[in-house]
């Protein structure tokens, strides 16, 4: 579970623009005490296998889909290790503490630049599996996909402007 966890701190280096044209994933946003990250989705071909329903897929779209995921897993799993390897290193904590103290900042901005390479390079994977899952689709499911990212974009837009803002520590 821990290492899941990671996944997702890990790619905090990872921001990725939430188009829906652009066929990305969306945004999730993680508070870490006074710090909020933006990350993302480590996989991008699992979103349209859990919205395999919705998207209306044939069997052959998902086992192409599913084959697709177990490749790029395969991808990135090196990447995935030198980050969790590096975050013991730097001593992220991946568990989120109460406030994030400027120590923590440090930490995780030296994380951030020695982990750059590695998250360019699942970025890159990501990209490449995005664009040939896009393919697999039709135009009416990649009109689905669209309309499924402005929901989820638009829910996380409501749920955010609900929260009251906080003031960054002093």
């Amino acid at each position: 579970m821990k290492h899941c966890q990671f996944v997702v701190l890990a790619i905090v280096a990872l921001p990725l623009a939430v188009e829906a044209s652009a066929q990305t994933l969306p945004v999730r946003i993680v508070r870490r005490g006074a710090a909020t990250l933006e990350v993302t989705a480590s996989e991008p071909i699992s979103f349209f296998i859990e919205h395999s329903k919705d998207l209306e897929l044939t069997d052959a779209q998902r086992d192409t889909l599913m084959a697709l995921r177990r490749r790029l897993r395969a991808q990135n799993a090196p990447y995935v290790k030198s980050l969790d390897s590096l975050r013991g290193v730097v001593g992220l904590e991946v568990e989120p503490s109460p406030r994030a103290n400027e120590k923590e900042r440090e930490k995780l901005d030296r994380f951030q630049k020695l982990s750059a390479p590695f998250a360019d390079s699942i970025r890159a994977n990501n990209d490449v599996a995005r664009g040939e899952a896009w393919t697999w689709l039709e135009p009416s499911q990649r009109t689905r996909v669209d309309s499924i990212l402005k929901a989820e974009r638009d829910a996380r837009l409501r749920e955010q402007a609900g929260r009251p803002r906080r003031r960054p520590a002093a």
